[in-house]
């Protein structure tokens, strides 16, 4: 089902930036703001219409790896903050971006980008620099947990 959309989206980008089919006259920033935020609502109401009806009951069930799931998810932003601030006194707006990067999650970044201020692109740098390899390492980490479960 995701297929289409992501196949349009990119015919509409190439159309958009090869061909010129659509100018920065066709919307505003809020425009773009809006599209993107109602994107992502309908996304996340789709995931949690699909799932939540048996979460609770999963949950009870398969606590073990829930509890897994935690670590996964915790363990690289912490363990990024304190090295970063600690060991190698990066800035706040840096560190941000590490943190989100390392946790994965583009909506930290959007908060970070939002603090920071105007035209800094520390956040965005620091998130860029983690993502490619806290990606690699989730993957692998949940892989070793597969494995040592069993």
């Amino acid at each position: 089902m995701a297929g289409g959309p992501l196949v349009v989206a990119i015919i509409g980008g190439w159309l958009g930036v090869k061909k010129g089919w659509f100018t920065t006259e066709f919307t505003d920033s809020h425009g773009v703001w809006m599209l993107r935020e109602v994107g992502i609502a309908l996304f996340l109401a789709g995931v949690g219409l699909g799932s939540g009806g048996q979460f609770i009951a999963t949950v009870q069930e398969h606590y073990l790896w829930v509890f897994y799931g935690v670590i996964i998810t915790m363990v690289p932003p912490i363990l990024v903050a304190l090295f970063g601030r600690i060991v190698l006194k990066i800035n706040y707006y840096t560190l941000m971006g590490f943190i989100s990067g390392a946790h994965t999650d583009p909506p930290t970044l959007a908060f970070a980008n939002t603090v920071a201020s105007d035209g800094c692109k520390l956040p965005n740098m620091g998130y860029a620099t983690v993502y490619p390899l806290t990606m690699f390492l989730r993957i692998f980490t949940a892989q070793l947990l597969v494995l040592f479960a069993m």
